[in-house]
């Protein structure tokens, strides 16, 4: 039954006794649900699920799955899986330009077997509810964009003030105090722009247009902010002894995760032109 699924899986997500991923995408798909390949097929009381899923976050190191596969031609349904069923095989981790604290790779799946209640949801459901998820995970991004952007001001506030040229802290050189008037600015306008769009969801109200606005401004704005982080540390800022490369680095896959930011201005346009 519906509580029994929610006691056994979600008590342990939300302690963080357990941890989740959630496999949407796939080799031939970001984006587009109808390149969906991997397939879930009814037999009795069992779903049977086949298919490859790529760059899954928390993958090599989950104990549940929520993966998405086609139960037919149309319908997108999400099933949860238990990463230690037979036939589910989490590859090697990736090796990537930043977010090295993250594990992140393809997932096989072969004849997995899962009870039929673990569908989550009406069948055909699974894009609908991804969609929604999406929105939530925009937010959550576009707030360790804006937590990216502070610890870069703070690396370069704190550089400039040591750093000496011409008798003086770089700190006094306009050049410079424009460059962090600029970063703080914009930082500032993604903060709330998460704040607005985090307060809409709680309202209730649907998010799908102002998290892809909010992610698509926050992304771009860590990716700004951190590249300038480093022009003022100026060559030290290019080497592994400063954080803010390392800022850089985290920085630019926000601007990838969770839709592009050519995806993003897709969900946006339409919405706005009507």
């Amino acid at each position: 039954s519906e509580m029994c699924i929610r006691d056994r899986y979600m008590v342990p997500l939300v302690k963080g006794e357990k941890i989740g991923c959630f496999a949407f995408t796939e080799p031939a798909t970001g984006s587009d649900p109808n390149l969906i390949s991997s397939k879930a097929e009814l037999k009795g009381n069992e779903y049977i699920i086949n298919g490859n899923k790529r760059f899954i976050t928390n993958a090599p190191i989950a104990d549940l799955a929520i993966v998405f596969a086609k139960e037919d031609e149309k319908n997108i349904s999400a099933f949860i899986v238990e990463t230690d069923t037979d036939g589910f095989y989490p590859g090697e981790p990736e090796e990537m330009m930043g977010l090295h604290g993250l594990k992140v790779s393809d997932i096989t799946l072969e004849d997995v077997r899962i009870p039929k209640e673990n569908r989550l949801g009406e069948k055909g459901k699974g894009f609908r509810m991804l969609v929604e998820a999406m929105s939530i995970g925009k937010m959550n991004l576009s707030a360790a964009c804006v937590g990216i952007c502070d610890a870069a001001i703070e690396e370069a506030v704190t550089y400039a003030k040591q750093r000496v040229q011409l008798g003086r802290p770089i700190a006094t050189f306009q050049s410079i105090q424009w460059m962090i008037a600029n970063m703080a600015t914009k930082t500032e306008a993604a903060r709330w722009m998460t704040y607005r769009t985090a307060f809409l969801k709680d309202e209730g109200k649907d998010i799908v247009k102002e998290s892809a606005m909010t992610k698509l401004f926050a992304s771009e704005v860590a990716v700004e902010v951190t590249r300038n982080a480093i022009q003022i540390h100026g060559s030290y800022g290019y080497t592994r002894d400063f954080k803010v490369e390392r800022l850089y680095r985290d920085a630019k896959a926000y601007e990838l995760t969770e839709g592009t930011s050519e995806i993003q201005r897709a969900l946006i346009a339409p919405r706005v032109i009507g």
